[in-house]
């Protein structure tokens, strides 16, 4: 029996995993010292099911527009454009975390089962993220082009 990517993860117990010789991430972590922004760009996501990105600020705040988060859900079904992100670390400190979900009509995010994981291309100050959501048969190959994310920290 094949295994899948979760259960890779649940036997290494940290991150990344190999898969196939490419280092596989459940979640990506940046840590910010001082405050700064980041531009979240949707290069491509699979039609179904609806395609996410959770990021988290710990701890920390994130603003969006005029709105204030310590953890915020983009979802593909509502964002049209690219999207401003804002940070404000605490005085010590704080871990952005990136991590790629999905959802269904239920609303209810799904995250880290099945063949879910990330390929993570760094580009000077860009981070792309080539997401495999854990949608469909269990033991199906994951597919790094579910989701497909640019973030480009403009401070760094």
């Amino acid at each position: 029996m094949r295994k899948t990517l979760d259960d890779l993860f649940e036997e290494a117990r940290i991150g990344p995993v190999e898969y196939k010789g490419f280092a596989v991430h459940r979640i990506v972590t940046r840590k910010v010292y001082k405050p700064g922004q980041f531009i979240i760009r949707f290069l491509k996501a699979a039609p179904y099911p609806i395609q996410g990105l959770r990021i988290n600020i710990e701890p920390g705040k994130l603003f969006i527009e005029d709105d204030v988060y310590t953890r915020v859900l983009l979802r593909l079904d509502i964002i049209t454009d690219d999207v401003l992100v804002r940070y404000q670390p605490s005085s010590k400190g704080s871990e952005i975390v990136f991590y790629n979900g999905w959802m269904y009509e239920n609303e209810v995010l799904h995250a880290w089962f099945n063949n879910s994981g990330m390929l993570v291309e760094e580009q000077g100050n860009k981070l792309i993220l080539h997401c495999s959501d854990g949608y469909g048969d269990y033991y199906r190959e994951p597919s790094f082009d579910d989701l497909i994310v640019e973030i480009d920290f403009l401070n760094d």
